[in-house]
C-alpha cells in the first residue's frame, strides 16, 4: 500500500496510525481512552505522541499558525499551514449533507 503523494494525504496513513491505531484521520478529538486535556496550550507545547491531536482542537479552537508557532512550539510553519488546510476541508465536509 502506497502512503500517499502529497502532505495531507500521507499524514493520517504515516503518522496517526502509528501513534493509535483506533485513529483514522487528523481530528481535534483525542484517541479512545485519552482525555482532553484541561491546558491545551501546554498540551500543544510539549511533544508528545498527542501532541498533534493538540494542535488539531487549537486550530479549531481559533489559534493562528502564528500563535502556534511563536509562542507555543517552534513548529515549522509549512506543516502548521498543511494541517490547518486539512482542518479546513474536514470542516467543509461536515457542512455537505449526503
Amino acid at each position: 500500500m502506497a502512503i500517499g503523494p502529497t502532505f495531507e494525504e500521507s499524514l493520517p496513513k504515516a503518522l496517526l496510525r502509528m501513534i493509535h491505531p483506533s485513529f483514522k484521520e487528523f481530528a481535534p478529538e483525542m484517541p479512545v481512552g485519552k482525555a482532553t486535556p484541561k491546558n491545551l496550550e501546554a498540551a500543544v507545547e510539549v511533544p508528545s505522541s498527542n501532541r498533534i491531536y493538540a494542535i488539531a482542537k487549537a486550530l479549531e479552537d481559533g489559534y493562528s499558525v502564528d500563535q502556534i508557532h511563536q509562542l507555543l512550539t517552534s513548529i515549522d510553519k509549512w506543516f502548521l499551514h498543511k494541517l490547518q488546510y486539512i482542518m479546513g476541508l474536514m470542516k467543509d465536509m461536515k457542512s455537505f449533507t449526503w
